[in-house]
């Protein structure tokens, strides 16, 4: 990418978010707050008052942040902080968080060495799909975008091998995005190396197929966990009773397959030398530096939360349980609705899934621990857990097939994203009446736990037309081209 380029880029960016701000749809319900922007906007109100009274739990405390930025914003501009002015602030941060990725974007292809057509395709993925051209301002009081930001800036940091981004990214994602921490982590413990060195057949095969059965294993343990224990949970019978119980066992069959086929090509590029790498002297002292000071941030953000914040919040556990009952909804349900929220370089990322596991390697362990992540939240319907992850996401499956980027592909790609952006939509949702209805399914129907039958076959319809065509754009498994090293 050229700094022409570059600039416009940056420019089409800043069109597009003064034009959706000027006359492009907002959600309506709640004042223009939405859901859950009804309690980032409280706490942008009065933060002090909040954190005073302690009316955060542990995980509404985690994810502060953003919503303390526009209040002090607020305050230092001598702005009211009513619900109005609230929104605008959110707007504006999310901007500017959008602007961040842009300029991210742009020092990622260019550190890369892309094409240019390579390049527009990987601009095109990030913010061509539902989730930043249509979701990021549509429902603008959410933590959504600034996540999107935290994760591209760990990533120029971890492929530029500067690691005060990295570690800059760590501090700032513990008040907005707690999944970062994993990235951020891997980041930090296991700097950019590239392991290229080819290993024996016979290594990468054990290492592969531990690989899938911890993949294997973690699937089961959450679909019976889920399934032995819903009953205790709060809401989660809701969410059982929307399944297709009749076909929970393709449903679990299938789910736990592609764990383990992941697993297994995530696997198969390490052997002992790639491992061996890690076990001198001085990987291991920068992985024990790198993992002391993310426990030791991990450990003040852990104090102050008590402090503000000392009920239990929804954690871990139940995140488990969340994202296997989710899961059981039918067969590919949450495949489908990643394509519907981040458009066809999803399809691109599972075509090429083992040329991207290929790239792990070149990367170094910090890559192979990221997408591991990503395959195990994947599990859930609701994309939005992903957004942290979508800049590794876009950057892998680009580089991974970097070679067959043509002008003329990437006419039919942006064509291919512009439909699944859903720009050409109206969702109108001005008040509430049944998320599991139309009107309200125009919105609901684009994040996955809330959709119904209908909207998933059509979407699921148009997936695989899509998929038919990214494979005539880019050749066919056949003429899939080997993965080169980073530059």
């Amino acid at each position: 990418m050229t700094r022409r380029d570059c600039l416009l880029a940056l420019l089409l960016v800043l069109a597009g978010e003064l034009f959706t701000l000027a006359w492009a749809e907002r959600i309506g319900v709640n004042s223009g707050l939405g859901w859950d922007g009804r309690a980032y906007a409280a706490w942008a109100r009065d933060v002090p008052g909040v954190v005073q009274r302690h009316d955060l739990d542990s995980f509404q405390a985690q994810r502060l942040l953003p919503s303390a930025a526009v209040f002090y914003a607020d305050a230092t501009l001598g702005i009211s902080h009513t619900t109005d002015h609230v929104i605008e602030g959110f707007q504006v941060l999310d901007c500017l968080d959008l602007m961040i990725v842009c300029v991210c974007l742009c020092a990622i292809t260019r550190a890369l060495g892309w094409s240019r057509c390579a390049s527009w395709v990987a601009f095109a993925s990030c913010f061509g799909g539902f989730a930043v051209a249509r979701h990021a301002l549509y429902v603008p009081v959410l933590t959504d975008d600034t996540a999107l930001m935290l994760g591209s800036v760990s990533l120029v940091g971890f492929l530029t091998r500067r690691t005060w981004l990295v570690a800059g990214s760590l501090v700032v994602s513990l008040f907005v995005w707690p999944a970062l921490i994993v990235v951020n982590a891997a980041a930090l413990m296991f700097p950019r190396r590239s392991l290229a060195d080819d290993d024996d057949a016979r290594s990468t095969r054990h290492v592969a197929g531990a690989t899938a059965v911890v993949f294997l294993c973690t699937g089961c343990a959450w679909f019976w966990k889920a399934l032995a224990g819903y009953h205790d949970v709060d809401g989660m019978e809701a969410i059982i009773q929307r399944s297709h119980r009749g076909l929970w066992p393709i449903t679990i069959v299938l789910t736990i397959g592609l764990l383990a086929l992941a697993g297994w090509h995530l696997g198969r590029p390490w052997g002992k030398r790639v491992i061996a790498a890690y076990l001198t002297r001085g990987a291991l002292c920068r992985a024990v530096a790198g993992g002391a000071f993310v426990i030791a941030c991990v450990l003040a953000r852990d104090v102050v939360v008590d402090r503000i914040a000392p009920q239990h919040g929804f954690g871990l556990e139940e995140l488990e349980y969340y994202y296997a009952g989710n899961a059981l909804r039918a067969p590919l349900w949450s495949l489908v609705h990643h394509v519907v929220y981040f458009g066809p370089i999803v399809l691109v990322f599972v075509a090429r899934f083992r040329q991207i596991a290929g790239t792990t390697r070149e990367l170094g362990l910090a890559a192979f621990v990221v997408m591991s992540a990503v395959v195990m939240v994947s599990i859930t319907p609701e994309t939005r857990h992903l957004i942290a992850f979508l800049p590794w996401i876009v950057v892998l499956a680009v580089h991974a097939t970097r070679d067959a980027w043509t002008p003329r592909a990437l006419g039919i790609y942006v064509a291919l994203t512009v439909v699944w952006s859903k720009l050409w939509w109206s969702i109108g949702y001005e008040r509430y009446h049944d998320s599991f209805r139309f009107p309200d399914q125009r919105y609901w129907m684009h994040l996955g736990p809330w959709s119904t039958d209908l909207p998933f076959v059509i979407h699921g319809a148009a997936a695989v037309v899509t998929a038919v065509v990214l494979a005539w754009v880019l050749g066919g498994p056949a003429r899939a081209r080997p993965t080169g090293e980073f530059s």
